[in-house]
């Protein structure tokens, strides 16, 4: 019977390694330390990874205060996958990528109510109106009122900062389907770009209640903080949510 041969490896091709499963023992080494040369795509890809990153978790250091008791799903993977597609095709990123991206994909703000909103600038000043002709659906027993918010996020990935501001409306009883609230913030010029979420909760006795399953919180609007200074006093948009 033929026996099999183990080729015997010089000494300077092992190294000795500790294993829970095999102890200390000796294996051939792995990788290489040839250098090579990168293509320009795989340069380009390595750039927008890059660039990517940093908005990532810029926008993600703002968001965190406001996630509810269960982080989102995948979301870190997710925020990353689209701020690369953002940079896609320039060196500066397309915010507009984010537009009607729910933060909890699984739970989505629209399953709840659509609202119609209607977002504007008027020199420093960032409006927000929401109207609506139906109460929320929660299809749970223990909210009888609600409430909206808006979050704005600014990012100035230039000098790697961001900031945030969130305003909330008045609580309103289930029982009252018509309504609308107007929402006032500051709008800076010194960032690059701005993103606007909206957010939605159930209340109980005025007691606010943030449970991804009966909550919504999606990004409405986002926009170049420059292209905004050329349009002040112009409407930019209004919208149905369920547009998306």
């Amino acid at each position: 019977m033929k026996k099999n041969r183990k080729l015997k490896k010089k000494k300077e091709e092992l190294t000795t390694v500790k294993s829970n499963t095999y102890g200390e023992h000796q294996r051939a080494k792995r990788g290489t330390y040839t250098e090579v040369s990168l293509n320009d795509k795989m340069k380009k890809s390595s750039e927008e990874q890059g660039l990517s990153n940093i908005d990532a978790s810029l926008i993600r250091k703002e968001l965190l205060p406001y996630f509810y008791n269960t982080k989102p799903r995948n979301y870190w993977p997710r925020l990353l996958s689209l701020t690369r597609a953002g940079y896609k095709g320039g060196s500066c990123l397309d915010p507009s990528i984010f537009i009607n991206i729910d933060v909890y994909e699984e739970y989505k703000l629209n399953r709840l109510a659509s609202p119609l909103f209607n977002i504007n600038s008027s020199g420093d000043v960032l409006t927000v109106k929401l109207e609506w002709s139906q109460s929320p659906n929660f299809n749970r027993k223990f909210p009888d009122g609600y409430l909206y918010g808006v979050l704005c996020i600014f990012i100035d990935r230039t000098n790697i900062r961001s900031a945030s501001s969130v305003k909330y409306s008045e609580v309103y009883s289930l029982q009252v389907n018509k309504g609308s609230c107007s929402l006032d913030f500051d709008l800076p010029t010194d960032y690059q770009y701005a993103l606007v979420f909206l957010i939605l909760h159930p209340t109980e006795k005025n007691k606010v209640y943030t449970g991804a399953a009966s909550s919504g919180f999606k990004c409405i609007w986002a926009s170049s903080l420059k292209d905004q200074s050329k349009v002040a006093m112009e409407e930019l948009v209004i919208s149905d949510i369920t547009s998306a």
